[in-house]
């Protein structure tokens, strides 16, 4: 008890002094503004990732740039003068806007490091989005929100690392900007930001509750997940521990998180676990604003006919252990040794660190192991978007296996490729994407196999119609409707 009073006590004495060395190197603003400049800086340490984190970082600086929705400001502003005043009324709204990203310096001796990131945009989410609209602010110690580096207490350690790299961001940039907007879920320098400027705009896009009611009540239920390991969820004594630790870290996060002015969420499922969790910001509803599919890109691939003798099925996800690539190998081998269909799963998705590399590798023994050859398994690890998109044409089927997946960007591009979604009945999927005549819910390794067997043995034209409403469902969340939801919202 006095060790971890001990702890607490230093790491606060720590934090305060920090913020107070903040203050000071921030207190003469190294990096002047133009008069009536408004700064716009995104919290972003791995802007360089290819997860949909990203591609809603890069539409927002994209719709900030006008480059793709021209009027959209002038549209907010008329909805802002027959309105009045809202939350996300912005009163620095007719002001240039500087736009900064707090990132890791990507730098390479041929290009700076907003030409990679702009590279970058356009090659896995097609976006065009110029050098020119951003500047990088470049912070060194990002890795300290990785989770690997916390075997036990990891949300704590996360949580404070997290207000470290909100120091160093503002530290390394010099100023302290007028709108910050946090794009990663991080919400613990919330209060930082707000006491070294009362008046500075937190906007938060948040994709997935650090902590939610859900992972409680697994966690007493003594369920076994990605993060609550067996020798946890065995024991009554552990599983109790673990639950008050979970309500007292959810008491801090709804504090931190309810310090932002604005908060926009991604999912039904996320704002009804925010705007609980949110306790300091209860009389503020958060606001819905789906994240950006690239509906035109997709929907210009041919429904049909895609009746070849190896049917192709397609997983889209990042290779991190809570997508649970696993079941849906399981669900593979099952389907291998019960149908004579010839058909192939290609896994496409994005590696962050080496970490993520090894659950590739991971991967593709599990699927030797269960007696998957090469040309019914194959791994595909960062594809640009040119090759996401023939991939996605020539597939009848899309695998998606995340529990409480906050909302599944790759049901929607699934969907809109004319791709029939196989979805896991949570979350996102089941409250905003998927409905019954669109795709399938599945939550076990036999629903999963019982829906591929479905599709691979499903009617061509009954396939192209499933794929027809798919594809007009998936309109509903287009890269237009969120950058205007997001100007709207800042």
């Amino acid at each position: 008890m006095w060790t971890l009073a001990g702890f607490a006590i230093g790491v606060t004495a720590a934090v305060l002094a920090l913020t107070l060395l903040a203050y000071a190197a921030l207190s003469a603003d190294h990096v002047p503004g133009a008069r009536g400049t408004t700064r716009l800086a995104f919290f972003h340490p791995f802007a360089e990732c290819g997860g949909g984190g990203e591609r809603v970082l890069w539409a927002a600086v994209d719709a900030l740039a006008g480059d793709q929705v021209p009027g959209a400001r002038e549209d907010v502003k008329a909805e802002r003068l027959k309105g009045g005043p809202r939350e996300g009324h912005n009163k620095d709204a007719g002001k240039k806007t500087d736009v900064f990203i707090y990132c890791q310096d990507v730098s390479t001796q041929e290009k700076t490091s907003e030409e990679v990131l702009a590279e970058h945009a356009n090659s896995r989410f097609n976006l065009a989005v110029s050098p020119a609209s951003f500047r990088v602010v470049p912070i060194s110690h990002r890795n300290m929100l990785v989770p690997g580096n916390y075997p036990r207490l990891t949300m704590i350690f996360q949580a404070l690392a997290a207000v470290a790299v909100t120091i160093e961001c503002l530290v390394r940039g010099g100023f302290l900007p007028d709108i910050w907007v946090d794009t990663t879920g991080w919400a613990f320098g919330y209060p930082l930001l707000k006491l070294l400027k009362p008046r500075m705009k937190v906007v938060a896009y948040v994709h997935y509750p650090t902590v939610s009611s859900d992972m409680l009540i697994r966690v007493r239920n003594g369920e076994r997940s990605y993060n609550n390991r067996g020798v946890v969820s065995r024991s009554r004594l552990l599983s109790l521990a673990k639950a008050v630790y979970y309500q007292i870290f959810s008491l801090w996060y709804g504090f931190c998180g309810g310090c932002a002015d604005v908060c926009m969420v991604n999912s039904s499922w996320t704002k009804g676990h925010v705007d609980e969790i949110f306790w300091w910001r209860r009389k503020r509803a958060s606001t819905l604003v789906y994240p950006p599919c690239d509906f035109t890109a997709l929907s210009s691939v041919s429904l049909g006919p895609r009746d070849s003798d190896v049917k192709q099925i397609i997983s889209l996800a990042q290779f991190r252990p809570e997508k649970n690539h696993e079941m849906q190998l399981d669900a593979v081998a099952r389907v291998h040794r019960q149908t004579s269909r010839k058909f192939r799963v290609l896994f496409v998705g994005g590696c962050r660190d080496a970490g993520d590399y090894e659950r590739v590798e991971r991967l593709r023994r599990m699927a030797a192991d269960l007696g998957l050859d090469h040309g019914t398994v194959e791994f595909v690890v960062n594809a640009p978007f040119s090759d996401l998109r023939r991939a996605l044409a020539a597939s009848i089927a899309g695998l998606h296996s995340m529990k409480d997946e906050h909302f599944g960007i790759s049901v929607v591009e699934y969907m809109a490729a004319g791709v029939v979604p196989i979805a896991h009945n949570s979350a996102g999927p089941r409250m905003d994407i998927v409905t019954a005549d669109t795709g399938f819910l599945c939550e076990t390794a036999e629903e999963y196999s019982d829906a591929m067997e479905t599709l691979l043995d499903m009617d061509e034209r009954e396939r192209l119609e499933m794929a027809a409403r798919g594809r007009t469902r998936a309109a509903l969340f287009g890269q237009d409707a969120f950058q205007h939801g997001f100007l709207r919202g800042i």
